[in-house]
């Protein structure tokens, strides 16, 4: 794993390249504590089956990802936990670039290209835009 962000509060990532030599570029989400309220600024997030894995919990929320890149072989981005939101992210040449399994994430004006599924929504993903 590239970074494992464990019961993480009110950080800043700027401009981070994590590469896809890690099976998962960006973990958080972990049971136990809150991987909560965290910017995430101009980062590039690769990895092999995951650029970025918020496990399907409630301790993964409101965290604001801005421009940047998360990209994948696999899956792009796994977006579990709530309330977290992705303003210009690029998303492109994954197999999956968004797949929700948590509730009201959002994102906007995503960048999608060369994407076998742009958007993939999970039994239990509700109230996501």
């Amino acid at each position: 794993m590239g970074i494992s962000f464990v019961h993480t509060l009110y950080s800043q990532i700027n401009n981070v390249a994590i590469n896809s030599n890690f099976d998962i570029g960006l973990k958080m989400g972990f049971t136990g504590g809150c991987d909560c309220y965290n910017s995430f600024h101009e980062n590039f997030i690769s990895g092999q089956s995951y650029g970025l894995y918020i496990i399907a919990t409630q301790y993964a929320n409101q965290n604001q990802w801005y421009g940047g890149s998360i990209g994948s072989a696999g899956t792009a981005a796994f977006i579990g936990g709530a309330v977290n939101n992705f303003f210009g992210v690029d998303f492109e040449n994954a197999g999956i670039a968004m797949e929700f399994a948590g509730g009201a994430n959002s994102v906007y004006s995503p960048y999608l290209e060369g994407n076998t599924v742009n958007v993939q929504f999970d039994s239990g993903a509700t109230g996501n835009m």
